[in-house]
């Protein structure tokens, strides 16, 4: 209960902090005022390679009509790091909104130049991704720039979903044998809107 609680808070602090902001308009986020949230998952990873990370947590929406995932995030991306972070979205689901305050921290810097969305095609498990590219012209020797990340998920075309929503999270890169690799670190991880549900999610690392 105290970590469904917590979540709960990261989740309504963050929507507030964006509707504010005017970044994305409240009432579109939860157009349906019976909507409520029927699972949260989170999610936390380190590349120990690059010194990255991406934390936070999904949470999964529905109402008669509606179903919707949010997924909040807080990443840091090392001065060595070339990957970033990248959220696979599943076949079924689309991006309708999202924001970035990488790399100053401030939803008013730059954040759409970072962030970007990428078709990779309807027959793949995940068919869509969004990139948070590293801040290149960053050379510095610390941990490197940070920043926050929400979007928004829903059905694609109005369609009815399945009753659940995977959603894989990879961030890091590295060289081997000058070889470069990105995202060495990743994970799956799911919502489920099956009132039935007893596994919150699953992750692979």
């Amino acid at each position: 209960m105290k970590k469904y609680t917590y979540y709960l808070s990261l989740l309504i602090g963050a929507l507030l902090l964006l509707a504010l902001l005017e970044f994305i308009p409240f009432h579109q986020l939860f157009p349906d005022t019976e909507e409520k949230i029927v699972d949260i998952t989170h999610f936390d990873l380190h590349d120990n390679t690059s010194g990255s990370l991406v934390q936070g947590a999904m949470f999964a929406g529905m109402s008669e009509v509606t179903r919707q995932v949010v997924i909040t995030a807080h990443l840091r991306i090392s001065s060595k790091d070339f990957g970033g972070v990248e959220f696979g979205i599943p076949r079924g689901w689309v991006v309708t909104e999202k924001c970035n305050s990488y790399p100053g921290g401030e939803m008013d810097a730059s954040p759409g130049y970072y962030i970007s969305e990428w078709y990779t095609g309807s027959l793949v498990e995940y068919s869509r991704m969004v990139k948070i590219t590293p801040d290149l012209n960053f050379s510095g020797l610390g941990e490197g720039n940070e920043g926050y990340v929400v979007m928004l998920l829903q059905p694609e075309n109005d369609a009815h979903p399945p009753e659940e929503c995977h959603v894989r999270v990879s961030v890091g890169s590295e060289k081997i044998n000058d070889i470069s690799v990105i995202y060495p670190t990743s994970g799956e991880y799911l919502v489920n809107f099956a009132p039935s549900a007893q596994d919150p999610g699953i992750s692979v690392s």
